[in-house]
């Protein structure tokens, strides 16, 4: 996993990977937990910790990656840690960088391919008035695969304009000040919020309610966690099924089915 156990989409993700995975499969955990610590050190720290333990084992059938950092780090050991064991992606915001990997016929897997467009005009329904549509994003990996996702579409809606608030440059302060001014011609879009620039790191929950506790206006979400506790729903991604499927293709992969049948 990308993230840390504590990370409630994690746990979602989790309870769907254990819905999935067949009998007789040993499946163990390791977290990443770059949410809080996305330096190199930290990551390089990680990979030497896993390349200890997993010469002590028996290799792998293969590995479920959750999130995008994940998937980078197994690309970049790949050689070292991976070599010939399938990989299993699933939480992916990265849409181009995963569908260029998967052309590796040992990698497959699900993306977490949010629908703006659905949320949009579900959004419209509610405020037909709006012109304005506003991110809430950070720097983290997933924060910048899901920027460039959502200024794509800018062009698609010319009678709006796209804006976002990028926590990792606002201190909390400023982050909770630029929260409440947003107003009410604004259709406000929760996508990602881990950290901000007072060196303050949020858990997915303390997110949210850093979210709906200071916008005047109900905060939409693209995915399944936190929905009801604050934000608003529309065509959201299931964290859920997302592990199941996954968990599903690692069962078959287990069984000789090749990844490849999968594409």
């Amino acid at each position: 996993s990308s993230y840390s156990y504590g990370w409630n989409t994690v746990q979602i993700q989790i309870e769907g990977i254990k819905e999935g995975i067949g009998e007789n499969i040993t499946l163990d955990y390791e977290f990443m937990d770059t949410k809080r610590f996305p330096d190199d050190e930290s990551i390089h720290r990680f990979y030497t910790e896993l390349k200890y333990r997993m010469e002590r084992v028996e290799p792998y059938d293969v590995v479920i990656l959750g999130d995008d950092a994940a998937l980078q780090f197994a690309m970049k050991y790949r050689d070292d840690l991976f070599r010939d064991i399938p990989l299993v992606f699933e939480g992916i915001n990265d849409t181009a960088y995963a569908m260029e990997v998967s052309k590796d016929p040992l990698i497959t897997g699900v993306l977490e391919k949010l629908s703006f467009e659905k949320n949009i005009a579900f959004a419209r329904t509610l405020y037909p008035n709006a012109t304005t549509i506003t991110a809430i994003l950070d720097d983290s990996v997933t924060g910048e695969a899901e920027r460039k996702s959502f200024y794509q579409y800018a062009a698609n809606y010319p009678e709006f304009t796209f804006s976002e608030i990028n926590s990792s440059r606002l201190t909390t302060e400023e982050l909770r000040d630029t929260l409440a001014s947003v107003d009410k011609d604004t259709i406000l879009i929760y996508i990602t919020l881990t950290e901000d620039a007072s060196g303050k790191n949020y858990t997915s929950s303390q997110s949210i309610r850093l979210v709906a506790q200071n916008a005047n206006v109900p905060a939409f979400r693209m995915v399944s966690g936190g929905i009801g506790e604050g934000l608003l729903g529309g065509n959201i991604v299931s964290m859920e099924l997302s592990g199941k499927i996954a968990a599903e293709m690692a069962t078959a992969i287990c069984n000789g089915t090749h990844p490849a049948v999968f594409d």
